[in-house]
């Protein structure tokens, strides 16, 4: 294809060269008229060199119809050849000549080809618009790709270090799922669920880093700059579960099968980079977000979030907005400092009388517990999960049973090792 554009072009230019060469033909006119006489006594030659002009333009415009791209430098040399052709045609008849040439074959070939090179601009900005579309709707939303697009001075920030949130996610049943329906169904259920909550964390303004299957990555803060990009990320994760539970009430009538989602997110700096086509982040910031989707597994929860994010989440003008339940300070291989786990629950709106008691003895419990007071810290752990049923609660009470028995370091602290 390559190649034949290029013959393409070398025959354009070669013709139309030589089909706007109007002074020349007149010359060879002089010459030839005698030998023709039917042209010299029927036609004339302002006439003929109309015609020249009119199928000079229809040449131009049938070669870009049958997507034979003309480089732009060769159309910018048969601009000016034709502009210095015009000039020298008239000036040509009407000196040499004697007669007054008609501009309608000249203004024609000026405006069309300036009307041709304005189309060509118009369909190479549409067609560059629609490539980066096609590369940018699957990674973020549509309005992030119309403010990438029309926002003057924009550039995006690649090879790059950002601050922002990561949001780490896993579908974790993916094998229990095969056991439940056929592979295609599976796939089907899969695809619609990435879909859903893809769509989900888009629309808060997260951006698709990484999928694999069961495992995504989507960064906030990026491309676009974003004040509040742990708010959203904290808003992203509760719209998922939102999703989860919409698309597992139908699985659970269809097939009794529900989706499991474990979420972790952390905020930080992170280098952000192209990476076989998608823009990847890279440091300790990711790594803490994985760290924290794993440790869902852990404590049976679905949403873990660091007490980093949370800072920046519960200030300002959303203080007070979500509700969250603080569990251990753990220690995760490749970290020296210890990092607080806050459990993201949901909504200040939509937390009920009942849940916020059960969290209130819960929170209440973890503190006796970090004092040591292992046997009150259980029997709270324990009304907590009557009030609320929560694995959680359950786990924190069998760990009040083992230390109450076996005592604890003179040095414990009430961290938490994650071995992961």
């Amino acid at each position: 294809m390559f190649f034949l554009r290029r013959v393409a072009a070398f025959v354009y230019l070669v013709l139309f060269l030589a089909l706007s060469f109007s002074p020349l033909f007149l010359f060879l006119d002089e010459l030839t008229s005698p030998l023709i006489p039917y042209i010299a006594e029927h036609l004339e030659v302002s006439f003929r060199v109309d015609v020249l002009l009119y199928c000079a333009c229809a040449l131009e415009f049938a070669l870009v119809l049958f997507c034979l791209r003309i480089p732009l430098w060769i159309r910018v040399v048969v601009r000016v050849f034709m502009l210095v052709d015009l000039v020298l045609v008239h000036f040509y008849c009407f000196y040499v000549r004697g007669m007054n040439l008609p501009l309608c074959g000249s203004l024609f070939c000026v405006l069309s080809g300036v009307l041709l090179d304005a189309l060509l601009f118009v369909e190479m900005r549409f067609r560059m618009r629609r490539l980066f579309y096609d590369h940018m709707l699957p990674l973020v939303s549509r309005s992030a790709c119309d403010a990438m697009l029309f926002c003057k001075g924009y550039e995006f920030p690649a090879d790059t270090r950002v601050r922002g949130t990561v949001l780490s996610l896993r579908i974790e049943n993916t094998a229990s799922g095969a056991a439940a329906f056929d592979c295609a169904t599976l796939l089907l259920a899969l695809r619609t669920y990435f879909l859903l909550l893809k769509q989900a964390v888009t629309d808060c303004g997260g951006m698709l880093s990484f999928f694999d299957g069961n495992h995504a990555e989507f960064l906030f803060g990026v491309p676009l700059e974003d004040g509040e990009h742990a708010f959203h990320a904290v808003q992203a994760a509760l719209s998922v579960l939102e999703c989860q539970s919409e698309l597992n009430k139908k699985l659970i009538l269809a097939h009794n099968f529900e989706f499991k989602t474990s979420i972790g997110i952390h905020s930080g700096d992170f280098d952000f980079g192209d990476c076989g086509g998608l823009y990847r982040a890279m440091g300790v910031t990711r790594e803490l977000a994985v760290r924290l989707e794993e440790s869902n597994d852990v404590y049976k929860t679905n949403v873990l979030i660091s007490e980093k994010t949370w800072n920046e989440v519960d200030f300002g003008s959303h203080n007070g907005e979500f509700v969250v339940r603080r569990l251990d300070r753990v220690r995760v291989s490749g970290f020296d400092a210890p990092v607080q786990l806050y459990n993201l629950v949901g909504t200040e709106l939509g937390a009920g009388e009942l849940l916020k008691k059960a969290l209130s003895n819960f929170e209440t419990a973890l503190s006796l517990y970090l004092k040591r007071d292992f046997e009150n810290a259980e029997r709270l752990f324990l009304y907590a999960n009557e009030l609320v049923p929560d694995e959680a609660s359950l786990i924190y009470a069998g760990r009040c049973v083992k230390y109450a028995k076996n005592g604890v370091d003179d040095g414990w602290q009430g961290i938490f090792t994650l071995s992961l």
